[in-house]
């Protein structure tokens, strides 16, 4: 079983809510969000390893989002994965210019969406 705690701050309930059920059988703990103002109070009090984050939410966005937590933890680089369903090359770049640590395009596969935040765990663990 795994290790680690995400948080999943997605607009859309149903998301967030499949992307629990898909790694907390993993042995992940995973912490819901539907808003990005929730997302960040959750970030705050609960300092996860590493946060899936949509891009398109209302009112404050996956960028905005993703500067706000560096707020947080100056001397850290939260680890962020942005989840999109736009194309890649209209958000993959600035993603990165944020400070994400990688980009997931929406639809993904089960088995795809656990193989990669294994790797990315083992990533992080590993710098």
């Amino acid at each position: 079983m795994s290790e680690g705690k995400i948080l999943v701050v997605d607009d859309e309930p149903l998301v967030t809510t499949l992307i629990n059920q898909i790694l907390s059988t993993e042995g992940y703990t995973v912490l819901e969000c539907n808003s990005a103002q929730e997302g960040l109070d959750v970030f705050k009090k609960e300092k996860p390893d590493l946060t899936l984050l949509d891009i398109g939410m209302p009112r404050m966005d996956g960028y905005e989002f993703c500067e706000k937590i560096k707020e947080f933890a100056p001397s850290e680089t939260p680890a962020v994965v942005f989840l999109s369903g736009r194309s890649e090359q209209e958000d993959a770049g600035r993603s990165f210019d944020v400070g994400a640590f990688s980009y997931i395009r929406k639809p993904f596969s089960n088995a795809s969406l656990k193989q990669f935040v294994d790797l990315a765990f083992s990533s992080l663990r590993s710098m």
